[in-house]
């Protein structure tokens, strides 16, 4: 399994998708930095990123990366691999590692700009929500996988930005929050104490604790399994 991740690390080495690890992170903390100064740069950042720009990374990288791959029907591959699942094993791994690299991107910067202008979310803060983001991310790389490899990635990016903006922003603080989609914003609002809508949660303890964040990364990794099969099964099936 490992020679399939590799080979899909060396092939996106230098390609645009990966480019778009720093682009996106750096586009989000400026943005933020310009419309917003002081304590709300920090908050804005972190609202956007998980609503928008990070579900936008995960489709796009994950979806081109699969779909530029279907329509050159997999450079003949399936007409000589054992276990054609073999190949989104590579996929799912490489976009999660992905996934792992712009998180640390992004805190990286964020946590710049909270010494800059002097906001209020500690390092240990930022250290703890970009971890959980991504664990509470990693279930959608195969769902986007999954959809890009039965649609497009036009369709991927679409369905799975929606998801992450409109159900985060129903459910997160309610009884639904655990709906796979709400359960980053979930955790933000424990965490970081930042609501779906950018503001700062009055009283974070109404949405949990650490039992709270340990349930909803439970839910976001048996989904990522789930997923990941419904992913390898699409590709068993896939016609050489």
């Amino acid at each position: 399994m490992g020679k399939y991740v590799r080979s899909e690390l060396i092939k996106n080495k230098k390609s645009f998708d990966v480019k778009m690890l720093v682009i996106m992170p750096c586009v989000t903390v400026v943005l933020a930095i310009l419309m917003m100064s002081g304590n709300y740069v920090q908050m804005l950042a972190y609202n956007w990123w998980y609503l928008i720009f990070l579900p936008f990374v995960v489709s796009y990288v994950g979806g081109h990366l699969i779909h530029r791959e279907k329509k050159k029907n997999f450079h003949g591959l399936f007409g000589v691999l054992k276990r054609k699942q073999d190949l989104g094993y590579g996929k799912t791994i490489a976009v999660t590692f992905y996934l792992l690299i712009t998180n640390c991107v992004f805190v990286g910067l964020i946590s710049i700009a909270g010494v800059v202008f002097q906001s209020q979310i500690s390092v240990m803060d930022n250290l703890l929500a970009g971890i959980v983001l991504t664990l509470t991310f990693a279930w959608q790389i195969p769902f986007v996988l999954f959809v890009a490899l039965k649609t497009n990635t036009i369709l991927a990016v679409m369905v799975n930005v929606a998801g992450n903006l409109i159900i985060a922003c129903s459910f997160a603080t309610g009884f639904g929050w655990w709906i796979p989609f709400a359960i980053p914003a979930r955790m933000m609002c424990i965490i970081l104490k930042i609501l779906p809508n950018g503001l700062m949660a009055e009283n974070a303890v109404m949405f949990g604790g650490y039992g709270t964040i340990l349930s909803g990364i439970s839910i976001s990794l048996v989904l990522y399994v789930v997923m990941s099969g419904c992913l390898f099964g699409a590709l068993a099936k896939q016609e050489a």
